[in-house]
């Protein structure tokens, strides 16, 4: 088990470098050189890693790129999100993306790009990143109950990715209740909104029963309103 766990570890380094050569694999990793070798040399005989006869640095292979399209193939979402993606960003005029959770991590299946907003979108389709560190993921964590949100950030390493990553846990909770807040109003809206459209047909759909009435009444002559006395 242990080194399955390292194999893994050493597959997400080169991922993360692109090419990567023993020593910047194992400065990565903490893995001793003699292993980093050892477990690369398999993945190569595997034909997960390719290594570059002159650099002798490591990559990964197509094969990643055959279970990938595997993986897209077992559901559609993209597919099926990507209409509304597309009438989401013309109705704002912002980048919208769709992403999913998985772990302590969102995941981007697809996005489509606005070339009317000022904020441009560099996230690749298929990248991980970090809850604390997306706007997605915050979404989702402002969503989460305090138990829920102290066991995620007492485990987590906060690493600034951009000079605009929250680092500071304090800082990271009331952002956090700014979003639910802000949400939670958005809600509340949505429902006085659809309250109201349910009034006012409820009001014309009177209003013309009346008028249809009164209509009948004027061609048969006969009364189909109560005087009150």
């Amino acid at each position: 088990m242990k080194s399955l766990n390292k194999a893994l570890d050493i597959i997400d380094a080169v991922s993360k470098l692109g090419s990567a050569g023993i020593r910047d694999i194992s400065s990565m990793t903490g893995f001793p050189s003699s292993t980093v070798h050892r477990i690369a040399a398999t993945l190569v005989k595997r034909q997960y890693f390719n290594q570059d006869p002159v650099t002798k640095n490591y990559s990964l292979s197509l094969r990643f790129l055959e279970l990938g399209t595997k993986v897209q193939q077992q559901f559609d979402l993209p597919a099926i999100a990507r209409p509304h993606l597309q009438k989401l960003m013309s109705e704002t005029g912002e980048s919208a993306n769709l992403a999913i959770w998985d772990g302590d991590c969102v995941v981007y299946l697809e996005q489509v790009q606005s070339n009317k907003s000022m904020l441009k979108i560099f996230t690749q389709i298929g990248t991980r990143v970090p809850l604390y560190s997306t706007g997605v993921g915050k979404m989702l964590l402002s969503q989460w109950s305090r138990a829920e949100l102290d066991s995620y950030l007492k485990r987590t390493r906060l690493i600034r990715h951009t000079p605009n990553t929250l680092v500071s846990r304090s800082t990271i909770r009331k952002e956090l209740e700014q979003i639910y807040t802000e949400i939670d109003q958005m809600e509340k809206t949505k429902i006085m909104v659809h309250e109201y459209i349910q009034y006012e047909e409820m009001f014309f759909g009177f209003l013309l029963t009346g008028f249809l009435l009164l209509l009948l009444e004027l061609i048969l002559g006969q009364t189909y309103f109560r005087k009150i006395p």
